[in-house]
């Protein structure tokens, strides 16, 4: 109840300006945590993993009980009237606007988001090729600003970056949802592979240990693995 009450406390007087710069920092602060040094990283992991630079109020209300942020929500949401919506560039400026400032290039210079990586000439590219080759392309930053971009795409902290990772910074809303859903059933499709296979050495051990064992053994293979095989869903 006191976290709850800290969260949607109301504030008022000369005082309420520096309160809610001070929520702010908590957050930046309590992200940078999550996101192992990484202020960005721990946006894309706790509120925004879809990498749509804003995060929905619902949304925020979970993660913030999972990151264990008490400060005041209603007065982080209501920066630019829209309670429904915290954008990325309302909680830190800089980094909001060297995101949009990225996408608006990649835009200009490869067409599309999920180009990027082709664009830079490799399948997948590490934090300091990454920004170098940026660079050489001609965007307009330093190689701080890019390591924060990189960090941002690298919401596993993995120290690479492959295609899966930039389609986030595609500015058409449309073509973004395309490029998400084809990971998406890539993804599904992989576990499909995988689920087959190990389907199919379930069947070949089970023919192999025919007879060893009753049905109720421990080790007898389970009916239920067949079933849950043929109803995997179709993609």
């Amino acid at each position: 109840e006191m976290a709850a009450n800290a969260m949607f406390k109301q504030r008022s007087g000369a005082n309420a300006i520096n309160a809610q710069e001070e929520d702010r920092e908590m957050l930046i602060h309590k992200l940078r945590e999550r996101g192992d040094g990484s202020f960005l990283r721990g946006w894309r992991r706790e509120l925004d993993p879809e990498g749509d630079l804003a995060v929905k109020f619902p949304d925020f209300l979970k993660a913030a009980t999972r990151i264990k942020f008490f400060g005041d929500t209603l007065g982080l949401f209501s920066q630019n009237g829209n309670l429904s919506l915290l954008r990325l560039d309302e909680l830190a400026p800089n980094e909001g606007g060297l995101l949009e400032r990225f996408r608006q290039w990649c835009k200009a210079e490869f067409g599309f988001a999920s180009a990027l990586l082709k664009g830079l000439g490799a399948e997948e590219l590490d934090a300091a090729a990454f920004a170098r080759r940026c660079m050489e392309k001609g965007f307009e930053g330093t190689e701080h600003e890019l390591q924060l971009v990189f960090e941002c795409c690298d919401i596993e902290g993995e120290g690479v970056i492959a295609k899966a990772q930039v389609v986030f910074l595609e500015t058409d809303a449309d073509v973004r949802a395309q490029e998400m859903y084809k990971l998406k059933l890539g993804k599904m499709m992989q576990w499909r592979t995988q689920a087959s296979e190990e389907y199919i050495k379930h069947l070949e051990a089970r023919t192999a240990e025919q007879g060893r064992f009753n049905k109720a053994h421990r080790k007898a293979p389970r009916a239920w693995l067949e079933r849950y095989f043929e109803q995997m869903p179709t993609v």
